[in-house]
């Protein structure tokens, strides 16, 4: 499990009294299968560009070689040139993707590893090609990132106006939509986080799991609630294509959520909202923190 901290920069925004950050996931892209939403994607990062947001990668950027498919590969018998060609449609598959993400270099958080994803002969994968190339930390199968945020320029780290990501691709299957938001409340218990997120079901939405309570430090005493968010990051693979072609093009034949009677999704990606707060100090009660809201 990979821990990393970023400090991250701020925006002015009229309607609130200090600034905020935008944080933009990106995962389940699936690049190269032929129900992938290229051009609706390409807008949602020029719209991301446009907010001057954050990024972080949630896996499955590329759609070449499952956990299963990888198997089957390394434990078949390959001629060199075989595996030069698999390398190279995959090497195209990445640079596909990055031609994408163009305008967006230095604003990544991480990337993590998805299920989809090859192996190179020298070690590196597609993933850890496309960490390269944006020149961001790759963050493996699980992630805690504490994302800490200034209100004034050059000021000191002040961890009391940060926010705590966990970040998992995701695992497992379910058809509702309560399946990956029951599985990241049951992670919440044991994670201290301000946010949990979580790819792999292709679903989108933002949902507030039960508040931790405790008690102020200062009298008058009351209660203090931390809210917390579980958000699931979307997708941009539609799972069913009008004349869509299986065989190189030879065959009619549908993608895996067709052929498995899985149901249609929504394609998109929600947005994260970082909002910084102080409250009134006159009670003794006063707090300063962040307020994250979601954009599904």
């Amino acid at each position: 499990m990979e821990l990393w901290e970023t400090k991250v920069k701020t925006q002015a925004r009229k309607d609130f009294p200090f600034k905020r950050t935008v944080i933009a996931p990106i995962g389940d892209v699936q690049l190269g299968n032929f129900g992938c939403a290229e051009d609706e994607f390409r807008k949602w990062i020029k719209r991301c560009i446009s907010l001057d947001a954050w990024f972080v990668g949630m896996g499955d950027y590329i759609d070449l070689a499952s956990p299963s498919e990888r198997i089957r590969l390394v434990s078949s018998a390959k001629y060199d040139s075989t595996v030069e060609a698999f390398e190279e449609t995959a090497q195209r598959h990445t640079e596909r993707f990055l031609n994408l993400l163009k305008g967006t270099e230095g604003r990544w958080i991480g990337m993590l590893e998805g299920h989809h994803y090859t192996h190179f002969l020298d070690g590196t994968t597609t993933d850890t090609m496309i960490c390269r190339a944006l020149n961001t930390q790759f963050l493996g199968d699980c992630a805690m990132i504490r994302c800490v945020m200034n209100t004034t320029p050059n000021s000191p780290i002040d961890r009391t106006r940060a926010v705590t990501f966990w970040l998992h691709h995701g695992e497992g299957s379910g058809e509702t939509i309560g399946s990956p938001v029951n599985k990241m409340t049951r992670v919440a218990l044991g994670f201290d986080a301000d946010v949990f997120m979580m790819a792999h079901y292709h679903r989108k939405g933002v949902f507030d799991l039960a508040p931790e309570l405790s008690m102020a430090t200062k009298p008058p005493y009351r209660l203090v609630a931390r809210e917390r968010k579980a958000i699931l990051t979307g997708a941009w693979l539609r799972g069913y294509v009008e004349g869509s072609k299986q065989a190189g093009g030879s065959r009619a034949g549908g993608t895996y959520v067709e052929q498995k009677m899985l149901t249609p999704l929504p394609i998109g990606a929600p947005l994260v909202y970082l909002e910084p707060y102080e409250e009134s100090r006159r009670s003794g009660n006063g707090r300063r923190g962040i307020l994250v809201r979601g954009d599904a």
